[in-house]
């Protein structure tokens, strides 16, 4: 099952707050989604390792992540980035899903934006 996860603000947040983002890999963090739809990643992609690095606290099949809960990944990412550089994480459960270094950093970045900028997050599956 997919899963798309978007920030959102009362009004969908502005695409430009994401554009120092790099393009992730395997379909992951991506750019250039309808024009009026906010910038987003593939969800599904990062499940496992945002349930991780959260120890379960935070699940992206959640249909709306407040602020408090995005601000917690955020964290919870740029620690994880900051413990394991250069490290890829492999999803245990799918190993065929191997998140490399700069997706992950990717994945950070894109959080720490939303979170800077009060976005909840949407996930639609």
């Amino acid at each position: 099952m997919g899963l798309d996860c978007f920030a959102v603000k009362v009004v969908d947040a502005h695409p430009a707050l994401f554009a120092e983002v790099p393009r992730g890999t395997e379909g992951g963090v991506h750019h250039g989604l309808l024009s009026q739809q906010p910038q987003g990643f593939y969800g599904s992609r990062y499940a496992a390792f945002v349930d991780r690095v959260t120890d379960g606290e935070i699940s992206l099949y959640t249909p709306l992540l407040p602020v408090d809960a995005v601000k917690t990944v955020a964290d919870a990412l740029a620690d994880w980035v900051a413990e394991h550089p250069d490290t890829s994480w492999t999803d245990p459960h799918k190993p065929d899903v191997v998140l490399n270094p700069p997706e992950v950093q990717a994945l950070a970045q894109w959080f720490r934006i939303a979170a800077d900028n009060e976005c909840l997050v949407e996930g639609w599956s």
